[in-house]
């Protein structure tokens, strides 16, 4: 790994009582409004100072159903927090008059909203233009789009922002956890009734990139056989269209990347790598590049975050609607109906896997942020009755110590200027104390492939 200056944490947000947080979310604006929550059911939000990291208390509350999922909105929007619970609900925490992301204001909640059958597993507000909307992923396999808009009246359904009340509706839904053919015919699902989760969801369009000629476009995790799927809006019949659908790498790919012999190599090809849902992807702010980057991290536990490269076209009547899988109202096509990753990223710790949770972009779409940890630091949590990653870790940190399982880690990546292939350049470790400074290379192992569309 190339080591470069290890990074800091700007600021550490404590909880009440030294509970463990299961959910972080920072606000896209730039007063860096924080907020956090964990199992115990409490959701705080924080201003932040740029100046000095300091934290200013914004706004404390108890959400039911076990809330797992944060999302801030835009600054345009006002400040508005959408809590994703794990009994399948929806809560938007709302400043008042004056709140912003910043100080003062009363604070509003909601109410529950449902959110599919199954637990919240992702949410992500809209890009500003495109009006207040929000996409959460369920683990019942849809994607539900609610939209708030002006009420003059409030209910369960209504929160006060920045002195108007908002009152929100589903807007759409779609199933995107479709498997694939071969992936239903080699019987990787567990059951027929039994729906494969959407581990992940995404907007095109952060970090002002233009979206001149293109329909809204979301990025959804999939089900057995792919790792994700782009789907595009279209406005005409009202609904969500798969426009491109995402392989995972090929496990003969995989099996060469993890230096397997011949004989190997060749029994993992007659497997499926990737039996289960993708656990988090990110979408790259544009910034005018010709092609979009988006990441998605695989499941199944074998460590891999797949990188891949989107030739997206408006059309040239300049609408936005789309007729079927990568194809436009008229029938031309925009894009790729099915693309391959140009790199994988492998995170591991002494040789074995380290699986990818969350992952983020920064402004530029010029490094990426992966939050990893071990199979078996999250299925210990589990077995202690805290759920997993979102599951209420009270017991002592040096259980996983104890059973040799490494700590959590979050990993950034940087593209080559010459190159372009992407490389580790830094980890920070997670522990007792919080988050410091990476371990040295020969601690860490990394494998970087590239694949051809």
């Amino acid at each position: 790994m190339q080591q470069q200056q290890q990074p800091h944490p700007a600021v550490q947000l404590a909880l009440d009582g030294g509970a463990a947080a299961t959910a972080v979310a920072h606000a896209p604006s730039g007063d860096r409004a924080a907020a956090c929550c964990h199992a115990t059911g409490q959701v705080r939000a924080w201003a932040v100072s740029p100046a000095g990291g300091e934290l200013e208390p914004l706004h404390a509350a108890r959400v039911p159903g076990g809330p797992r999922v944060l999302a801030w909105s835009p600054a345009e929007h006002g400040a508005v927090l959408a809590v994703g619970t794990g009994a399948g609900t929806l809560h938007f925490l709302a400043a008042g008059v004056g709140g912003g992301h910043g100080h003062g204001g009363s604070w509003s909640d909601s109410g529950a909203l449902p959110c599919g059958r199954g637990a919240v597993t992702d949410a992500a507000f809209a890009p500003w233009q495109l009006g207040l909307l929000l996409a959460a992923s369920s683990a019942d396999g849809h994607v539900y789009v609610y939209e708030g808009s002006p009420s003059a009246a409030g209910g369960a359904s209504s929160a006060s922002a920045g002195g108007r009340a908002l009152s929100w509706t589903l807007h759409s839904r779609f199933a995107a956890a479709q498997p694939t053919a071969a992936a239903a015919a080699a019987a990787l699902l567990p059951s027929a009734a039994a729906p494969s989760p959407c581990g992940c969801v995404a907007w095109r369009g952060g970090g002002g990139g233009s979206a001149v000629g293109l329909p809204p476009l979301l990025l959804a995790g999939s089900g057995p056989g792919r790792a994700a799927c782009v789907w595009a809006y279209d406005a005409a019949a009202m609904a969500w269209r798969r426009a491109i659908a995402l392989d995972p790498p090929s496990s003969s790919h995989v099996a060469a990347a993890a230096g397997n012999d011949d004989d190997d190599a060749a029994a993992a090809s007659q497997q499926q790598e990737y039996p289960s849902t993708a656990r988090a992807c990110a979408w790259a702010p544009s910034l005018g590049r010709a092609d979009e980057l988006v990441a998605v991290a695989l499941g199944g536990g074998a460590g891999d975050v797949a990188l891949y490269r989107l030739p997206l076209v408006p059309p040239a009547d300049g609408g936005g609607g789309s007729g079927g899988d990568g194809a436009a109202g008229r029938g031309g096509r925009l894009w790729p109906a099915r693309l391959r990753p140009v790199q994988t990223l492998r995170h591991a710790w002494h040789g074995a896997p380290l699986a990818a949770w969350r992952l983020q972009f920064n402004a530029t779409g010029t490094a990426l942020a992966a939050s990893v940890e071990a199979e078996e630091a999250e299925q210990q949590r589990g077995r202690r009755g805290g759920g997993g990653r979102h599951g209420d870790d009270d017991d002592d940190d040096d259980d996983d110590d104890d059973d040799g399982v490494p700590p959590p880690q979050v990993w950034f990546w940087m593209p080559n200027l010459e190159s372009g292939v992407w490389r580790a350049v830094a980890s920070v470790e997670g522990g007792e104390e919080g988050f410091g400074g990476g371990g040295e290379g020969e601690e860490e192992t990394m494998l970087l492939e590239e694949e051809g569309q």
